[in-house]
This record gives structure tokens, C-alpha cells and sequence, in this order.
């Protein structure tokens, strides 16, 4: 008896060990944490504004008629701060914001937005516009005052349609910190 125990045992062991198929083991998808840029901020030039950007993100400046488009590069993050800066006056300032409104809007189509508006020390009135959707453009941003309105966004350049909001609220939160200095900085 002890005997056929013995081999029951022996039997079952050898046959639940001998499944091929592999059962399949669920894993959490992550994204890797970027390299993040240094938080060291200088003047850019040839501009009719004076405002800060990351010192290791290059910048481009070009003219397009009466306006300035300015781009911040953060290669390492695929992504880009990205503003156009048009000459204003506040007879023109209502319908400039409105167009500036338009290409948000249509930009981010049916997205909710939190809203933040203040006034830096020279005088600028700042809006940030930032939602939580998936979107290329997460953040929108105004700067106006009587000479010049300063519009324009975060660009994540390639953003996985399946990247979940937490995987690149790092970069998300990067930009806006240097947006923030931008901004405020301006005079």
C-alpha cells in the first residue's frame, strides 16, 4: 500500500509539472522615466520681449511677417514649447484672442480645460489653460498686454495613443515649470 501511495504521489507530482503551456502572466505597462532638463534659465535674444528659457534647450526664433514664432526644443523629451509672439493694441487685442482662442479649441476638440489667469510684475495678464485628456497639446497659454499678445503651447512631438496621463506627467510637468518661468519673466 505504501507502495502505490508512493507512486500516486510521484505520478501526480511528475504530471502537473509537465504542462507546456504557459500560463500568461499579466504585466503593468511603463513607460521609462525621462532625463529630465536642469532647471537654469537664460535671456532670449533678438526678440521685442524680454523672456527666459531653459539654457539647455535649444531655441529657434523665426519672423513670419509682424510676428515671431519661438520654439524651445527639449529633444530629449520628443517635445517643444512653442509661441507666437504678434504685435497688439487694444483695439486689435479682443479679435487676436479670439483666433487664438479658435486654433485652441480646434486643436484639442471637446477637451475641458482648468484655467489659470494672473499678472506678472511688468504688467503682463497671463492665461494658462491645461487639461488632463489625452492630447498632443496639453497646455495653451496667453500672455497679453498693450504692445504684444504672446500665444501659444506644449507640443508632445510623438505621443503613443495608448500613453497613459501619468507616464508623461513628467514631461508635462517639466515644460510647464519652464513655461511658468517664460512667462513670468516677461517684460
Amino acid at each position: 500500500m505504501k507502495t502505490a501511495v508512493a507512486i500516486l504521489i510521484a505520478s501526480i507530482s511528475l504530471l502537473s509539472c509537465s504542462r507546456k503551456e504557459a500560463a500568461p502572466i499579466p504585466r503593468a505597462e511603463a513607460w521609462p522615466r525621462p532625463a529630465l532638463y536642469d532647471s537654469v534659465f537664460a535671456p532670449v535674444d533678438s526678440l521685442p520681449v524680454r523672456i527666459l528659457a531653459n539654457a539647455a534647450a535649444p531655441v529657434s526664433v523665426e519672423h513670419k511677417g509682424a510676428n515671431i514664432w519661438l520654439t524651445a526644443a527639449y529633444p530629449r523629451l520628443d517635445a517643444s514649447i512653442r509661441y507666437t509672439i504678434e504685435p497688439s493694441s487694444p483695439s486689435t487685442l479682443p479679435a487676436q484672442m479670439k483666433e487664438a482662442m479658435r486654433r485652441m479649441s480646434t486643436s484639442v476638440a471637446n477637451a475641458s480645460f482648468d484655467i489659470q489667469e494672473k499678472d506678472n510684475p511688468a504688467g503682463w495678464h497671463l492665461t494658462l489653460c491645461g487639461t488632463m485628456q489625452q492630447s498632443p497639446t496639453p497646455v495653451w497659454f496667453f500672455a497679453s498686454n498693450p504692445r504684444n499678445l504672446i500665444s501659444g503651447a506644449i507640443y508632445l512631438e510623438r505621443l503613443p495613443a495608448s500613453a497613459p496621463r501619468d507616464s508623461i506627467a513628467p514631461i508635462t510637468h517639466t515644460l510647464l515649470r519652464d513655461l511658468v518661468v517664460a512667462l513670468d519673466s516677461l517684460q
